[in-house]
């Protein structure tokens, strides 16, 4: 039995017209994969698969391996992996000291094994992004894919939600949340859930313990809800001013991917653009 499943899979153009690249969201839940071309930035395919929750390290990697061996991926010049893992930490520049970065995974996230640590600084350059990612997961996408640059999906997430005040990402058993205050990121984080009042109790105990008004301050989703969820109806009882959101205005998107709610990729294809 498959435990990676195909969510949605979009074929780009073929014979594609311009150069197409390939952008790799890896997460503990599934991989996606988005193919894009440059100059102007268009979307032009995706496949999104998602795994069992809680699936092992060393299982996920297997699905993995016989994913991209079975899947007959189009050709692409570059390939960029973003990892979106829980065990991340923003570390103030001044804080953070190579020699630590394992000692502090361990600290907030537990002591693992078989764990390879990344670091990537955030612009401007006053944090650094410490994250560790099963070895075996990496070895995988590195060997399978055609030389991808690695990257921390936060990097370009905080980017792309700092002009939102509560910023919350949707997938099947967790939410990824940043939060800006004044101007200023104040968090980022994934949060597990089993129910819509899960949710709503993180997005609340969020506002009680930065000073926020549920009532007052503007909630944008992004990801698999739909407004007749009960997980919308659950969050509209406390956020007033939830909005939805998109993609650039810009951004040319293949007429297929348009035909579902604009906010179920808008966050893939933000960490897309900000990749490329």
């Amino acid at each position: 039995m498959k435990l990676l499943k195909t969510a949605f899979k979009i074929l780009p153009p073929y014979p594609a017209e311009r150069p197409l690249h390939l952008f790799v969201e890896a997460r503990r839940d599934g991989i996606s994969l988005v193919w894009y071309a440059r100059a102007p930035f268009s979307i032009e395919g995706m496949f999104i698969y998602q795994a069992a929750k809680d699936l092992p390290g060393n299982t996920y990697a297997e699905e993995l391996q016989q994913l991209l061996t079975s899947e007959n991926l189009l050709h692409y010049h570059s390939c960029t992996v973003s990892y979106n893992y829980k065990d991340t930490l923003v570390i103030p520049s001044k804080y953070y000291r190579e020699a630590d970065q394992a000692a502090m995974l361990d600290l907030v996230y537990g002591k693992t094994v078989d764990m390879q640590l990344f670091t990537e600084t955030l612009a401007p350059g006053d944090a650094v992004i410490a994250y560790r990612i099963p070895e075996r997961v990496h070895q995988v996408l590195t060997n399978r894919l055609s030389a991808p640059e690695i990257v921390n999906s936060n990097t370009c997430l905080i980017r792309h939600a700092s002009a939102r005040d509560l910023y919350c990402i949707i997938y099947n058993n967790y939410i990824k949340v940043v939060l800006h205050k004044h101007g200023q990121l104040q968090l980022v984080q994934l949060y597990d859930y089993n129910t819509p009042s899960d949710v709503a109790y993180h997005l609340l105990n969020i506002c009680q313990q930065h000073d926020l008004s549920p009532s007052t301050i503007r909630l944008t989703l992004s990801g698999f809800i739909d407004l007749q969820s009960n997980l919308y109806a659950e969050l509209y009882r406390y956020f007033l001013h939830i909005e939805m959101d998109e993609a650039a205005e810009e951004i040319v998107i293949a007429e297929e991917i348009k035909t579902y709610p604009a906010h179920y990729f808008s966050s893939l294809i933000a960490l897309t653009k900000c990749a490329s």
